[in-house]
């Protein structure tokens, strides 16, 4: 057999009479099929296979043509001079001539040649292999099948019941998560090599023919439920356990869409074939990234699941390229999904495995751990008598303390007098400026004064903002602040000190995205502009020049939201909880001056209006820094 002819009937209307006597009509076309296959991928259409055979005078008469592969639905075979045979998947058990899980068809061939028929449909992907066997290699072929195929399912047996026992002793759900998968999977797979039909469900066609993906699907829900469990994703990679936990439901709900195409016409069942082969792939790249994760923070059985998932996805991958015709099909390409889940199942088992070595290092390193802290206990009681020694050793050290913070309070206030000339530094020099180009735009005629005034007036208002927060200093430590409390409008405020911030920091963008309606609020109208003032030069203190500041104004039925947000190099995340302290510095590489006085007056500005502060910080991102104060 070195050739075969292929008619593809899209209109699904002609008989074998019409074919085997009028062969000339039909459009057959000559393809080699001999220990290959031919993949049409899936399709509507009636494919009729013409195989002319002969045999050489000194061999044998008997012969056995085998199809194997199980995702066909009707598969009508036609020999000269003999009754059709019906078989393929919607053929009952007993229609098949042997007792064997593929398709097979005893022949006798003579010394000319001969047309042998077959007609072949079905819902999947349509596979047509077609291997010619004498009697005895037919036989040899079965055993040899058998046998590797007893391999596979006996080494899944012995992978579920070590788990279960471990379960059983342990009382860990991952095993019994394990097992189920494992059992759902081989299921599967014994159902997709054709043994179920033969052992489990001979009768049940209908169930058959979706059986194999209905439990795959449940086996890959389960799947994804164990990656869950043990990446130990709700803990360390939350929002990848919500994907797993999504893909699982897609998964369950596959295995619902194929269980109800056996009552309703309504399920396109190859639509729900091909989704399953392409959540299986997603599923797959998607718990490889989730254990490329876990690697990085230091799950060591990771590794055999990163390993487990590229042998599923390798496997998935190459049986989706074969069912949408994207590479030959062949021995390999065919049972690429079974020899993957496998080597995925196995790996899965020897995860677990490094699981129990892990947990039992632990235990030991609890128990080291422990004992050590016997002994530690026991020097102490040692050394007991020295106490009084230590009691003087410790006051000593408390005066030395004391000593060194008076000392930093020393050094704070030569700080303090460092930063008020540094402060008031910009401000004059803007004055300076501005005057000295007044009067040079004036020389020549320049008409800029409004420009130049209002520059002006904006560092003077800087200098009284900075005299008024140092003269404040006192004040605001004091128990029983009065507020002096104004009717404030809040967008014409965070407008005024908004233009003024650009004219005092132009290398900087400021925007202000004000409220959908106004705001107004009853408070100290001189202490909230000190406070907004304080976070808008922060925000320009801490960020590079040409970077965007933005200010927003937002409401809520009982509160208003004043936030400020720069682009500047953040605040680390140890500094956060102490920010807002009085002479607080953060621990920043970056070594801008400063006392540590704005954020505490803001903190304390805010509480005295009954409201809070708030600040949201990444290193080398930036800060927002949020006012809520009651309306």
């Amino acid at each position: 057999m070195n050739e075969v002819q292929i008619y593809v009937d899209h209109s699904r209307k002609a008989d074998v009479q019409q074919i085997m006597s009028h062969p000339e009509r039909f459009n057959f076309q000559s393809t080699t099929l001999l220990k290959s296959e031919i993949n049409f991928g899936f399709s509507d259409a009636v494919y009729w296979v013409r195989i002319p055979l002969s045999r050489q005078p000194s061999a044998l008469p008997n012969w056995v043509l085998e199809i194997p592969y199980l995702g066909l639905d009707e598969v009508y075979f036609y020999a000269p001079g003999r009754e059709v045979v019906t078989s393929g998947a919607n053929a009952p058990v007993e229609s098949r001539l042997f007792s064997y899980r593929y398709y097979a068809f005893p022949i006798v061939l003579t010394d000319q040649v001969q047309d042998f028929y077959l007609r072949v449909e079905s819902s999947y992907a349509i596979t047509i292999p077609l291997v010619l066997y004498s009697t005895s290699e037919f036989t040899h072929e079965q055993v040899g099948d058998a046998l590797i195929q007893a391999m596979y399912y006996g080494g899944l047996l012995s992978l579920l019941f070590y788990n279960l026992i471990l379960f059983l002793t342990v009382k860990d759900r991952q095993y019994l998560i394990y097992c189920l998968f494992t059992g759902y999977t081989g299921l599967g797979v014994f159902a997709g090599n054709g043994y179920a039909r033969l052992y489990f469900w001979p009768d049940a066609i209908a169930w058959d023919r979706i059986s194999q993906n209905t439990l795959l699907s449940i086996a890959g829900a389960l799947a994804m439920i164990f990656t869950a469990t043990f990446l130990k994703t709700r803990q360390h990679q939350f929002r990848f356990h919500l994907v797993l936990y999504f893909l699982a439901a897609a998964y369950l709900t596959l295995a619902f869409a194929f269980f109800i195409s056996l009552f309703s016409d309504l399920i396109l069942r190859s639509l729900v074939f091909e989704l399953l082969f392409g959540i299986t792939l997603i599923s797959a790249v998607a718990c490889l990234y989730g254990s490329y994760i876990a690697i990085k923070q230091g799950q060591a059985s990771a590794y055999y699941f990163a390993l487990a998932w590229g042998a599923l996805a390798s496997g998935a991958s190459i049986a989706a390229l074969r069912v949408f015709e994207l590479v030959p099909s062949n021995t390999f390409t065919l049972y690429a999904f079974q020899i993957g889940s496998g080597f995925e199942m196995l790996l899965f088992s020897f995860a677990l495995a490094n699981r129990i070595q892990s947990e039992r290092l632990l235990r030991e390193q609890a128990q080291s751990e422990a004992l050590h802290a016997k002994q530690t206990a026991l020097e102490a009681m040692k050394v007991s008598e020295n106490r009084l020694e230590q009691a003087v050793e410790e006051r000593t050290e408390k005066l030395q303390e004391l000593l060194i913070s008076e000392q930093e309070i020393h050094d704070q206030y030569v700080r303090f007098g460092a930063m008020i000339a540094h402060e008031f530094r910009n401000p004059l020099n803007i004055i300076e400026g501005q005057t000295s180009l007044l009067e040079l735009e004036s020389e020549s005629g320049i008409n800029n004064t409004e420009k130049r005034a209002t520059a002006i007036r904006s560092a003077i208002a800087r200098l009284a903002s900075l005299f008024d927060q140092w003269l404040q200093s006192d004040r605001l430590s004091q128990p029983g602040v009065q507020l002096e409390i104004s009717t404030i409008n809040m967008m014409a405020m965070l407008e005024d000190l908004v233009n003024s911030s650009r004219t005092f920091h132009p290398d900087f963008q400021f925007i202000f995205n004000p409220a959908m309606e106004n705001v107004v609020i009853q408070a100290d109208n001189h202490l909230l502009q000190i406070a907004i003032l304080n976070l808008l030069d922060n925000a320009c203190k801490y960020s590079l020049p040409k970077s965007k500041i933005t200010i927003d104004l937002i409401l809520h039925d009982d509160e208003i939201a004043i936030s400020v947000t720069d682009e500047g190099c953040g605040i680390e995340e140890k500094d956060l909880q102490k920010i807002f302290d009085v002479y607080y510095r953060s621990s920043s590489k970056y070594k801008i001056k400063g006392v540590g006085l704005g954020l505490a007056f803001v903190k304390k500005i805010t509480e005295l209006h009954g409201g809070r502060t708030k600040v949201d910080s990444q290193s080398k991102v930036g800060s927002t820094f949020t006012i809520i104060l009651p309306r």
